[in-house]
């Protein structure tokens, strides 16, 4: 939890209420390319980069977003069936390619936080897709329920900052996907 208070969302709440925080928290390790959330899903969880970094990238449309993913599962068949063994630079440029009718907005790195859409209700979509672009990067997760059961100890003052900063990415990504379309 001394970590989660360098995050400044959470630098004045209560050692308790970070520890009890902790204890819903859901920890995962992922791998380079690994894609934590796509744009478009629901949003069911809000995620912290404990250590590592990810790439955040907005597409212009859903039909890029499905050609996004129908690339990658085919990649990843491959991969299982790949008897010559591609180098690690060639598999990297399958996955810039992947990802080239999307725009790469930004970099999140440690103790960054993403996912506040999940907040936002039950049927709030994600508005970027997720991927991780360190060798590894290591992630804690709190689910919409347990992030609901903390709305009150968090305070008015974390829940505004978080809001706060879901509608500016929102924004940009929405933004970024406009000019994305218009220039198609």
């Amino acid at each position: 939890s001394k970590k989660l208070q360098a995050i400044p969302i959470f630098e004045k709440l209560d050692k308790e209420i970070l520890d009890e925080m902790v204890e819903k928290m859901h920890y995962k390790k992922y791998k380079k390319n690994d894609v934590l959330c796509w744009q478009g899903e629901m949003a069911t969880r809000f995620y912290i980069v404990v250590t590592g970094s990810c790439g955040i990238y907005v597409f212009p449309n859903e039909t890029s977003v499905n050609a996004a993913k129908n690339k990658l599962t085919l990649k990843q068949k491959e991969e299982k069936n790949d008897e010559l063994g591609e180098t690690k630079k060639m598999k990297e440029k399958m996955i810039e390619e992947i990802f080239a009718e999307g725009d790469r907005l930004t970099t999140l790195s440690d103790l960054s936080f993403f996912g506040e859409a999940c907040i936002d209700g039950e049927h709030a979509a994600r508005t970027a897709t997720v991927v991780v672009e360190s060798v590894v990067c290591h992630i804690l997760s709190l689910s919409r329920h347990d992030w609901d059961d903390f709305s009150e100890d968090l305070g008015d003052d974390v829940r505004k900052q978080v809001e706060d900063m879901g509608e500016k990415r929102k924004d940009r990504d929405n933004k970024r996907r406009a000019s994305m379309v218009g220039a198609l």
